[in-house]
């Protein structure tokens, strides 16, 4: 790890979220124990939580960091943090549930990082780091056919039989 960059740890903050709510959603999502006062603490927390969760979901492909210090964080890379943000903050409530918005969108976020993980058509824009570092796939399992080029596949999933 290059020590001489200095990774930028906080992709979102609080302003963030409160700028993408509106008044009556954020005063809902971020107050404890159904108030209409947010939750200063309960913010910080999920705020801290979803920068994270940003971190640990792009370490293995950035291992320097998603952005350095300096860099300007894209508006799609904070949209995605803070809908991660809201996400982690539905589940505290007890009504929350897996068809919920706040969930749905905090899933598409992580789809969205991990796409960028494998350099499949999104990249972080404003990004002073190196290229993302994917992870390899296997791709060419069938050719045009539909035959299978590697018998190997077949008796790794448990679909042939095999001397192994």
């Amino acid at each position: 790890r290059d020590t001489t960059v200095a990774e930028l740890t906080a992709y979102i903050t609080s302003a963030d979220v409160q700028a993408a709510l509106s008044a009556q959603a954020y005063a809902r999502l971020y107050a404890k124990n159904g108030g209409s006062t947010v939750d200063a603490t309960f913010l910080a927390a999920r705020v801290a939580e979803a920068n994270s969760v940003v971190r640990t979901i792009t370490r293995a492909a950035f291992p320097e960091g998603l952005y350095q210090v300096g860099d300007t964080v894209d508006p799609m890379v904070v949209g995605a943090g803070v809908d991660i943000c809201n996400g982690l903050a539905a589940g505290r409530h007890p009504a929350s549930n897996e068809m919920g918005g706040y969930y749905l969108a905090a899933k598409a976020a992580r789809d969205l990082l991990k796409l960028m993980n494998r350099d499949h058509d999104a990249r972080p824009p404003g990004s002073s780091s190196a290229p993302s570092k994917p992870r390899a796939s296997v791709t060419n399992v069938t050719d045009a056919d539909g035959a299978y080029t590697n018998p190997y596949t077949r008796a790794a999933d448990r679909r042939d039989g095999s001397d192994f």
